[in-house]
């Protein structure tokens, strides 16, 4: 199940970011080049990525799993941000523009999460439960199957021992 990810507002706003932090970066000290330079533009990038990477993957869950990934990276992108204003190498005008657009990129990607979240997986092939109620269901019809661990007295010699068993019931 492909999905075209270029509809979806939060890939355009990750690569619009994605884009601007490879033109801010431009300026930043050659001395920062495999530092700085390099972390936050991998950073910034992996969020449209991993939306691209996840939309082609054939389970609900995998796409969710790739998007928590792109969560992560953008909040990478923020902290980094904020270390390069610190450092002096982005003006607070620049600053403030691409934190805005940071913030805009995170509250759009925590949205689509929580859309896709409450969505049942309907996959045929991802063999976990749906719904906290079916987990909770099925936990319950298999209680009495389980295998515990059950203490038995056995005599042996005279003596009393305890064996440990996994494969009773208590």
């Amino acid at each position: 199940m492909s999905r075209d990810y270029r509809k979806l507002r939060v890939f355009r706003f990750a690569d619009e970011l994605a884009f601007e932090i490879y033109e801010v970066t431009r300026n930043f000290p050659k001395s920062e080049l495999f530092g700085m330079t390099s972390q936050i533009r991998r950073a910034a990038l992996s969020v449209s990525t991993n939306i691209v990477e996840g939309s082609h993957r054939e389970s609900h869950g995998n796409f969710l799993r790739f998007l928590d990934i792109a969560l992560g990276s953008i909040a990478e992108v923020g902290y980094l941000l904020d270390f390069s204003a610190r450092l002096g190498y982005i003006d607070p005008e620049t600053e403030q523009s691409l934190k805005q657009k940071h913030e805009y990129c995170i509250r759009s990607l925590k949205a689509l999460i929580n859309s896709l979240r409450s969505i049942p997986n309907t996959n045929p092939k991802d063999k976990r439960l749906k719904t906290k109620d079916q987990r909770l269901n099925k936990g319950l019809q298999n209680a009495h199957t389980r295998k515990t661990i059950c203490q038995t007295p056995l005599s042996l010699a005279g003596r009393t021992i305890v064996r440990w068993s996994l494969w009773r019931t208590c």
